[in-house]
């Protein structure tokens, strides 16, 4: 450097920005003074900024695990200690060694007395309730990278296969990438995730859950339920416009489709997706591929509210098949025909497709809002008229159920039963007819004659015998595929109870045959399930139902013991024993003949199908 070379002498940048550039939202070189001041001749001052705030502490990893097995021992032993606090204690997964604080993308606080504080969410007799609690980073409650993926192969295999809700190409890759850095991705994409986790917990089976994941189901359960509502709340889920966070919302309620509160979240989901327009296809605003995942997002939510509205609320019917709109049927393809850069429909195939279950499922809808008997069959069945001349003949009936069949014939002429998927959605396509068919013959449900008495011949007794068990038969069969075991009875048929206690009915006068013992195998199952299925406050209905059916074993008894020349235990079945010793308790305890089946009143029993069901009528009608 020579002599006459003035010497430069680096300047010091300021770690912000000056009060001028903060003030005017302009880059600043942080020099001091900086360029932009120099420019305008102002004088540049630099702020001096608090120092950062030192990070909490983590939680004391043995303490929140001795408070977490304290809690599980009080509940074990039915101690309440609700009112000794009101924030949630984390089991130990939140707990992390890292920072504590969430970041301003997973702020999970949650307003006092809000709507989400109301909240519930149950598995058996197991509850969680969502209470006032402290801020929870959502980051801490993801599982393990390996397990995430492992979560997502379930959910791809069990569960998106009855819904197609998503799309599983794109999401699959933003999965893999969310799993590499959690806490980056955006609400949605949270929220779609835990959806997924519940989803896939749901859909195994205790010992696989913990082979799999070293962990109690239930507890899984309540941990990504509760992360699922979070990232739902955190994501603004009641008054979003975000197709994907309507996606999760779906999701979420598909995890526990028979509670109360999904029964009442069903319809804020269907209203934001009205507010969305799923209900307007072919908005020319949005791509032809998230177009086609509204539509499969639209039937899906629109089946879970018609189920709600029929199942859950007395007395309501299920909507008329008009406010189903104009949408089309999602189209017969794979994911892998469809792209979000695509510009038009892809060919749709002549074979069943990844589809296949869920245009089943949405079959029955169509034929009810466009077929040319169906429309009027289905208002009949879910809004039947008082007056006679607005009733519908039972030929008119099953010839709309004839056009339904002709729909499924052409859905699965293709398919294949020793492929899962298919076998399933054949399943599904028996079914449905099937219970259709026993609303159209079921004598609760004819028009009576002048002098108010019902008459049906044989011949449509027996069709609605045989429709019945078909459906029951199915139902059982449907419960032995390898998908979301809970999904396929809450997508079956909506009138279980009815069915049995119809069959069980029957079997007073159907005495012999092979049907007649693929009856009676079929209410040997339910009676091995019962106790899951009745509580004890139902005792009115039980006491009810074991009469019923010790009835109807009676005649067969007699028939059996008349046929062969079998020894009477011999051929007495130990469910039946059994219901004989259940029958002695309750009179030895004083238990009122009242109780005890009137024969004469028990022909043509049944409910609307869709009605929830309520113990006391039952009962009701099971007495002299």
């Amino acid at each position: 450097m020579g002599p006459s070379q003035t010497e430069q002498i680096p300047q010091i940048r300021h770690k912000f920005a000056c009060s001028l550039c903060a003030r005017r939202k302009v880059k600043c070189d942080k020099l001091d003074p900086c360029s932009n001041c120099i420019k305008v001749e102002a004088q540049c001052l630099y702020e001096v900024h608090p120092p950062p705030r030192p990070r909490k502490r983590a939680a004391d990893d043995e303490l929140v695990a001795r408070l977490a097995a304290y809690e599980t021992l009080m509940r074990k032993h039915g101690i309440d200690f609700s009112h000794c606090a009101t924030t949630w204690v984390p089991s130990g997964q939140e707990a992390d060694s890292g920072e504590t604080e969430p970041s301003p993308d997973t702020d999970l606080s949650l307003p006092s007395n809000s709507v989400h504080d109301a909240l519930r969410s149950t598995d058996g007799a197991s509850s969680m309730v969502l209470e006032n609690t402290p801020n929870l980073n959502l980051h801490d409650m993801h599982p393990e990278p390996k397990h995430i993926y492992r979560f997502w192969q379930i959910f791809v295999e069990r569960v998106n296969p009855l819904t197609k809700i998503i799309h599983v190409p794109t999401l699959q890759q933003r999965v893999l990438d969310a799993s590499w850095d959690l806490t980056s991705i955006s609400k949605p994409l949270t929220a779609m995730l835990f959806a997924i986790y519940t989803l896939a917990v749901t859909s195994i089976s205790d010992e696989e859950c913990e082979a799999s994941f070293q962990e109690k189901r239930l507890n899984l359960l309540m941990r990504y339920r509760t992360a699922s509502i979070r990232a739902l709340v955190a994501a603004e889920f009641l008054t979003t416009r975000d197709l994907e966070v309507l996606q999760a919302f779906v999701l979420f309620l598909f995890s526990d489709p028979e509670s109360e509160l999904t029964s009442t979240l069903t319809g804020a989901a269907l209203r934001i997706g009205q507010k969305i327009g799923l209900h307007r296809p072919n908005n020319p605003k949005v791509s032809f591929f998230e177009n086609e995942m509204r539509i499969r997002l639209w039937w899906n939510l629109s089946g879970l509210d018609a189920r709600s509205r029929g199942v859950h609320v007395r007395g309501m019917a299920p909507p008329p098949h008009r406010e189903f709109g104009d949408v089309r049927l999602p189209l017969n393809v794979n994911d892998a025909d469809l792209h979000p850069d695509m510009t038009e429909a892809p060919a749709q195939h002549d074979n069943p497709t990844e589809m296949i279950c869920a245009l089943v499922k949405f079959q029955v809808f169509e034929w009810g809002r466009t077929g040319s008997n169906g429309s009027r069959v289905f208002e009949s069945m879910t809004h039947p008229s008082p007056a006679k001349k607005g009733r519908i003949s039972v030929e008119l009936k099953e010839a709309a159920v004839n056009e339904l069949e002709q729909a499924y014939r052409r859905i699965l002429q293709r398919s294949d039963k020793r492929i899962p998927l298919h076998h399933l959605a054949q399943i599904w396509g028996t079914i449905i007819p099937a219970r259709l068919r026993f609303k159209i013959y079921h004598p609760r449900l004819r028009s009576a004659a002048e002098d108010g008495t019902i008459y049906v011949t044989r011949k449509e007794s027996d069709e609605t015998f045989e429709a019945v068990l078909l459906a029951l038969e199915m139902s059982e069969l449907s419960l032995e595929s390898v998908f979301a075991p809970y999904l396929v009875t809450h997508l079956t048929f909506w009138f279980k109870m009815e069915a049995y206690v119809y069959v069980i009915s029957e079997l007073r006068q159907r005495c012999s045959g092979p049907r007649i013992d693929l009856a009676w195998r079929i209410i040997e199952k339910l009676f091995d399930n019962l106790p899951a299925v009745i509580s004890e406050e139902d005792e009115t209905f039980f006491n009810g139902l074991i009469n019923l059916t010790l009835d109807a074993w009676e005649a067969r008894r007699k028939a059996l013991l008349t046929m062969s020349s079998s020894l009477e235990a011999d051929i007495t079945p130990p469910f039946i024993r059994s219901l004989y010793d259940k029958r002695r308790e309750r009179n030895d305890d004083g238990m009122s003949m009242a109780a005890v089946l009137d024969s004469h009143n028990l022909d043509g029993l049944g409910f609307m199908e869709g009605d929830a069901v309520d113990w006391q009528t039952w009962g009701d009608v099971f007495r002299f």
